[in-house]
């Protein structure tokens, strides 16, 4: 048999020290790599977890809601979910999961807003947030002389809704102007009058949570009143949007026809849909409206019955250009991202903007 060759014990060292070298140079590579970036992405996943563990929390006291200290329990589970957003919108790491990322510097460049009062029913005063291009005081406001197509959004649900301003921006570049009202309860018009939310949780009731949206349609259609009468917009060009709740109260508008060119709901009523009275409130809108109208859903939503079920109400309509539904990727990393960000997020409007846009093009300006 030949001998095994067997090398200086020197040759041994010099290669085991080569490959630690060699792995130590590929680790300290690695960790390199971005700078941080590891580290921000877990910071962030941690927290889309944590949220995702609210929510659920949160489904599951609706559900079981019985007792009238649960309504407090409700809020604060509300707040707890509001300030983890917040904290998972300023995540700093690299672009996270299904299309979620931070704004660049370039679409943090929104608009200046004006915030402005509107009568609403019953004699109370709502606000709203007002952008129209190149206006940043009510001075240069009044010195507007063309009348510009316009957006009206509703908000959803949240107690304290934004400035939607990134929305603001993808529209003012677009030519039209934005109105963001605030619906009574909610956000600049909390002293006019009770949360829906809190409402809801009071009466615990299907039909009562009908009646609420149908009530508190009545401050959107003030606002279309107030936004069609302004001498700076086309009350002929005029379109609407809204999700979540927002997208409820866009199908209620759509039913009552005030003028309104087109509406585009995203997710409408999804975290409702369970509520048999309401969703057969909403299928009735669609089949009863008569303007050009886009339903928009991302995967990875709480639910896709709304697009489900409205779809084939759309398809009956005819013209597939004009009543149509489009259900985009799944976005984000938690149902709620999907549901709440995809249609106002720095991230979501990129995906589904030149759809809507052209939707847009077609039937308002």
């Amino acid at each position: 048999m030949p001998k095994r060759f067997t090398p200086p014990l020197k040759l041994k060292w010099q290669f085991v020290i080569g490959v630690a070298a060699f792995a130590l140079a590929l680790i300290v590579s690695q960790r390199s790599f971005r700078p941080g970036e590891a580290r921000a992405q877990a910071d962030c996943s941690a927290i889309a977890n944590q949220l995702k563990a609210l929510e659920s929390e949160r489904a599951r006291l609706v559900k079981n809601l019985q007792k009238p200290g649960d309504s407090g329990q409700l809020k604060e589970l509300d707040s707890e979910i509001l300030e983890k957003q917040r904290e998972l919108n300023k995540c700093t790491g690299p672009p996270m999961c299904n299309g979620m990322r931070v704004c660049t510097a370039e679409e943090d460049n929104t608009p200046p807003h004006l915030i402005v009062a509107f009568p609403g029913p019953n004699g109370m005063t709502l606000h709203g947030y007002l952008y129209v291009p190149g206006v940043g005081t009510k001075a240069q406001l009044g010195a507007v002389t063309r009348k510009y197509p316009a957006m009206i959004c509703n908000h959803g649900s949240e107690e304290e809704p934004s400035t939607a301003e990134h929305l603001a921006r993808l529209y003012l570049d677009h030519g039209f102007a934005f109105f963001f009202p605030h619906r009574h309860g909610q956000g600049l018009s909390k002293d006019a009058g009770p949360y829906i939310v809190d409402l809801e949780n009071q009466l615990h009731s299907d039909l009562a949570s009908v009646g609420l949206h149908e009530l508190y349609n009545k401050d959107v259609l003030a606002a279309v009143d107030w936004l069609k009468s302004q001498p700076f917009v086309d009350p002929r060009r005029i379109a609407m949007s809204g999700g979540s709740y927002g997208g409820i109260q866009t199908l209620l508008t759509a039913e009552k026809d005030p003028g309104i060119r087109a509406y585009v709901a995203f997710t409408p009523g999804t975290q409702s849909w369970g509520n048999e009275l309401l969703r057969r409130r909403l299928i009735a809108a669609v089949q009863n409206e008569k303007e050009p109208m886009f339903v928009i859903q991302a995967r990875g939503d709480y639910t896709l019955a709304p697009l489900e079920t409205l779809a084939p109400v759309l398809g009956t309509k005819g013209n597939p250009n004009k009543w149509k539904v489009k259900l985009y990727p799944k976005f984000g990393c938690t149902d709620h991202d999907a549901h709440a960000l995809f249609g106002g997020s720095c991230g979501g409007i990129v995906i589904w903007d030149q759809d809507v846009l052209a939707f847009l093009d077609q039937w308002v300006k």
